[in-house]
């Protein structure tokens, strides 16, 4: 692992630290300032945050393929 950022494929896995849609949307908003972790309060919307979240944790279950994601169907 990098010891600098965190795996977020293992901490979006099930059973890591932010698993959970609610727990991965409160460090993005607010950061861990403590661990060099900006906020991003202000520059994502909710609706951003939660598809970030929903490629992250797709990707830490195995369901969405490494490399750019295509673009939803219109």
């Amino acid at each position: 692992g990098n010891p600098v950022t965190a795996n977020l494929l293992e901490s979006a896995a099930p059973g890591g630290p932010v698993a959970d849609e609610g727990a991965f949307t409160a460090v993005v908003m607010q950061g861990r300032l403590d661990k060099g972790m900006p906020a991003f309060h202000g520059q994502l919307t909710g609706e951003q945050a939660a598809a970030v979240f929903a490629y992250v944790s797709g990707r830490a279950a195995g369901e969405v393929p490494a490399g750019r994601p295509r673009p939803a169907d219109t």
